[in-house]
This record gives structure tokens, sequence and C-alpha cells, in this order.
């Protein structure tokens, strides 16, 4: 449950997912495979994050006409689930990403 889900929990999520698209140091670009995806994506990040509202802005034209979404969340930094939970569900929830989902 994301709303009710803890920071260290939400580390480790981060963490698997960092090493699992090798984001970082590796040298991997996660970037190139958003034009391939047929699938919806919502990217959200923190406006205080350092790093990534700039790069993820672009996201959405990587994708496909209309699958890709950016939101960028005022008062929040790295872990926009965690440091915002309710603001976090009201944006999957205003993007229909948790419509008939108990478990969000």
């Amino acid at each position: 449950m994301i709303s009710q889900g803890s920071a260290e929990g939400m580390e480790k999520v981060a963490s698997a997912v960092i090493e699992s698209v090798g984001y970082g140091d590796s040298g991997y670009d996660a970037k190139r495979i958003l034009g391939t995806l047929v699938v919806p994506a919502l990217f959200i990040c923190g406006a205080g994050d350092y790093t990534l509202p700039e790069e993820m802005k672009g996201y959405p034209a990587l994708m496909g006409e209309g699958l890709g979404r950016f939101v960028e969340m005022r008062r929040a930094n790295r872990l926009v689930c965690c440091e915002r939970p309710d603001e976090f569900v009201a944006i999957l929830n205003s993007h229909g990403w948790s419509r008939g989902r108990e478990d969000i």
C-alpha cells in the first residue's frame, strides 16, 4: 500500500529499481526503452529534487503519442510517495492509476 508504506521500504524499492535498470554509474541509459513501451507511464518527481525534474520532463516525448505524462510535485524532493503520500495518491487517482484498486 503506497500511502501506508514506510520510508525504509520505499528506499529498498527505489534501490532495487535503480539496480535493475542500471541508473547511476553503470552507464546504462533506461531512457532508450521508453520509445518501445506500449503501456501508459506516469512520471512523478519532486520539485525539490536536484536532478530529476529537468530530465523527467522530457520522458513523455520519448514515448508514443499520449502514453507518457509528467507531474512535478511541489514541496517534495526525491521520495515523493513517502514525503507527501496523500498528495501522491491524489495524483494517482486524478490520472486514473488507482481506480478500482483496493491495495493503493
